[in-house]
């Protein structure tokens, strides 16, 4: 793999390499980039999915190759730069809303910022423990239209942000991540760019950047998102909003509370259309939603770009400025999305769990050229690796290269050094009904998870590929697992995912129940995970829009949608969570897939095919 990522960098070609867990993917290509990019100049950006990745590459695997590399080098992480400390703004945060009488969360926020920002080197948001709220951070938070640049008192030392900055423009190596680049992407396309230029990217985790890539050239506007706005400029709990503090403002807060009433109104008839929580449904023609809430937001921000006018300080008037101009674009994104005329889009509304998780989206069907007049453009060498870029078979890594708009490149395909076959068997109960909706096929799938467990002694992910089957199967066995005395860790409770895992790791007996986020970037190695529960093959769901519609446009073409999109990526999902069990050499363990089509389907044994080899036993 390093010899091959070395001859893409010696000739300017990108590469894209699958390989299995243990062929030590950051090392053989942080060694060839590091040796061939320090001596003669070229910048390197690793991109990754996951922070525990960057974490490694930072605070492990670079710090390892600082001896062995024969030129020094600069290695250093990116961030964007709402997660950095604004000194300025945190000074007239502090001028304008402190009052030593005042203990609202957000006061007491602040305080503790303050006295953060003292001994603080870098001034990253990650820093501050306990997190603040959000209301607290955007105070604070550095910003692009509310800043002063080279006219900041900050701006020659102090500035966290300028100060990242410059210590990225001496980096021969920047870590970042998938979001950050692609936001580069389209910032760089028109002549900015929020890193410094660069020669080689490394894309880790590379199965997610075209995901990652689909989102960020595509847009989204949300209830919650223009709620947090709004509540910037009035906020009614601590009225201490950007209106609430600047005299002669009573339009724009008028028209504020307006536009709050609005944005209630038009989500309330999203939620309606959708048909309730939990529910998605496409938009076009005759989906019947009058855009009046564009235009009071194109009425707010004019009045408070009119505000800025008069007798302002600089901060106030820069800030006026700034919410007015992102006021406007929040409407403009709204009229957009409705418009629903680019047939290079699908453009849907859908409901979450509660009235604040309503939204509307359009996103790209295809990124390929997107990605071709960017990322390729910009840099010289781009490699792409993961344990999970193909489906096995004779496409190889085709699929992925095309989707990636890297089709001219090369590929290499490399599987693991490690024993599964002696370390790792595969269970089937056979004796299961193919997956249904029924509350009697939920309490046997259940009923067999709950002997498995009984059977490793715990130390067990069961993975599911819904919130609403993991409940059932979770409702049915837990008062036994508590009997038995077995921890359980259940995703959507209290815990965020690393405290999930930190807590499975401490008891050898625990038992975790999760979601779509455990399929992937969870590393357990040891003895402390057993064994893993795949409760179904994790196909896409046929009814999300952009599946949906991608499905469609295959079929038009006169494509099998099944074969070449559905089957495919429910193979690559399944690998990721195969890929959960055996993280090192000695990790050893057992996989269930309670989902008999694995082995009755001749395209169930494609997912077999795909995976290292095997024993797999029919129980």
């Amino acid at each position: 793999m390093a010899q091959a990522i070395e001859r893409a960098i010696q000739e300017n070609r990108s590469l894209a390499v699958e390989a299995g867990t243990g062929v030590g993917k950051s090392f053989a290509y942080l060694v060839p980039s590091l040796l061939l990019g320090v001596p003669s100049r070229k910048r390197i950006v690793v991109s990754t999915h996951t922070l525990s990745l960057q974490d490694q590459l930072i605070s492990k695997d670079l710090p390892a190759l600082e001896g062995l590399i024969p030129e020094p080098f600069v290695a250093q992480v990116a961030k964007g730069r709402g997660n950095y400390l604004s000194p300025r703004r945190l000074d007239v945060a502090m001028d304008v809303l402190f009052s030593s009488s005042d203990m609202s969360e957000l006061m007491v926020d602040l305080r503790r910022l303050d006295e953060w920002a003292q001994q603080t080197q870098y001034g990253v948001r990650q820093e501050v423990q306990p997190v603040p709220t959000a209301d607290a951070w955007e105070q604070v938070q550095s910003e692009h239209g509310n800043c002063f640049g080279s006219a900041c008192s900050y701006f020659e030392g102090g500035c966290h942000y300028y100060d990242a900055k410059r210590r990225l423009e001496s980096a021969d190596l920047i870590v970042v991540n998938h979001s950050l680049l692609v936001a580069d992407l389209l910032l760089r396309s028109k002549g900015f760019g929020l890193i410094p230029s660069y020669d080689v990217v490394i894309l880790d985790e590379a199965h997610k950047f075209i995901d990652v890539a689909v989102e960020h050239f595509g847009e989204r506007m949300s209830r919650r998102i223009l709620q947090l706005h709004l509540n910037r400029l009035v906020n009614p709990k601590t009225r201490k909003g950007i209106l609430d503090r600047i005299k002669n403002a009573d339009r724009a807060r008028r028209l504020c509370q307006s536009a709050k009433g609005e944005s209630d109104r038009f989500f309330d008839r999203v939620m309606n259309y959708v048909g309730g929580e939990h529910k998605s449904r496409l938009l076009g023609e005759g989906a019947g939603f009058e855009n009046t809430l564009s235009m009071v937001l194109n009425d707010l921000g004019s009045e408070m770009e009119e505000l800025r006018v008069g007798d302002r300080s600089l901060e106030e008037a820069m800030e006026l400025t700034n919410i007015g101009k992102r006021t406007q674009e929040l409407a403009s994104t709204i009229s957009w999305i409705l418009k629903t005329d680019d047939e290079g889009f699908v453009y849907w509304a859908e409901a979450g769990r509660s009235k604040f998780h309503v939204e509307i989206n359009a996103r790209p069907l295809d990124v390929s050229q997107q990605l071709k007049d960017t990322l390729f453009e910009f840099a010289d060498t781009v490699v792409a690796t993961s344990a999970t870029l193909s489906v096995g078979g004779q496409t190889g890594l085709t699929p992925f290269m095309r989707d990636a708009g890297m089709e001219q490149g090369e590929s290499l395909s490399l599987g693991s050094p490690f024993d599964y076959r002696k370390n790792v068997r595969i269970r089937v109960p056979t004796w299961l009904e193919e997956p249904n909706n029924s509350d009697e096929y939920a309490h046997s799938v259940a009923d067999a998870t709950l002997d498995y467990i009984k059977r490793s002694e715990g130390g067990a992910f069961v993975l599911c590929t819904s919130y609403a089957f993991m409940n059932k199967i979770y409702g049915r066995i837990a008062e036994h697992l508590e009997r038995l005395r077995f921890p359980t860790l259940v995703q959507g409770g209290p815990l965020p995912r690393g405290a999930m895992v930190e807590a499975f790791q401490e008891d050898r007996r625990s038992v975790l129940f999760g979601t779509a986020s455990f399929w992937e970037g969870v590393d357990v190695p040891g003895d402390a995970l057993r064994m893993i529960v795949i409760t179904r093959l994790p196909f896409p769901v046929p009814t999300a829009p952009l599946f949906k519609a991608r499905a469609k446009k295959m079929r038009e073409r006169g494509e099998n949608d099944f074969a070449e999109l559905s089957l495919p990526e429910a193979i690559i999902r399944f690998k990721q969570g195969f890929g959960r069990l055996v993280r090192t050499e000695s990790d050893k363990g057992t996989i269930v897939v309670m989902d008999t089509r694995i082995v009755t389907k001749s395209y169930g044994r494609k997912f077999l095919k795909a995976l290292p080899d095997c024993q797999v036993i029919q129980d």
